[in-house]
């Protein structure tokens, strides 16, 4: 049987049965289709937005993976994540991981999904050398989305806040 092609009423059923928000990321991380079919729940949607979880280093040490740690049950989740970046993830919104660049480039990055975008640099003409102390997983300090961008390819907007005095960087979806 192909797992990945279970009829979508029979995926609702079994996500109406879930009860811990691990589940919601566990049964969402099966497959495109899974979370295609999951993200269409409302429940999905509420329970995922709202899970309090924290992304840690993986148990073998991988620099091309992590772990979720579930704060409600007090322990890793065993869900590994593939994150192409080893570095500071510098905010999650809406199942997105944000990446500050060398460059002050952002990129967006969807571990379920394996979807990337890439955000043009936050200053132009950027010199390293004019900044005390720089250091690009640190200098971009938060990185938000107003919605999620594969529900909403054309209508999200992404900030960011960087810098040594906090400017602030605002980019609508298709802007440069």
């Amino acid at each position: 049987a192909d797992w990945a092609w279970l009829p979508e009423l029979l995926l609702d059923s079994i996500i109406n049965k879930l009860i811990y928000p691990v589940d919601y990321v566990r049964f969402g991380s099966v497959c495109k289709h899974w979370l295609w079919v999951a993200m269409a729940q409302n429940t999905y949607k509420a329970c995922c937005s709202k899970v309090p979880m924290l992304m840690i280093p993986a148990r073998d040490g991988s620099t091309k993976s992590r772990s979720l740690y579930s704060v409600t049950q007090g322990k890793n989740t065993g869900v590994e994540l593939p994150v192409p970046y080893n570095r500071r993830c510098c905010g999650s919104s809406h199942g997105w991981l944000a990446f500050a660049m060398d460059d002050l480039a952002i990129i967006l990055y969807h571990p379920f999904s394996g979807k990337q975008i890439n955000l043009p640099p936050l200053v132009k003409n950027f010199k390293p050398e004019d900044e005390d102390e720089y250091e690009p997983e640190y200098y971009v300090r938060k990185v938000a989305l107003s919605a999620d961008p594969l529900r909403n390819p054309d209508g999200y907007e992404a900030v960011a806040i960087y810098g040594g005095m906090n400017d602030l960087a605002f980019l609508k979806a298709g802007h440069k």
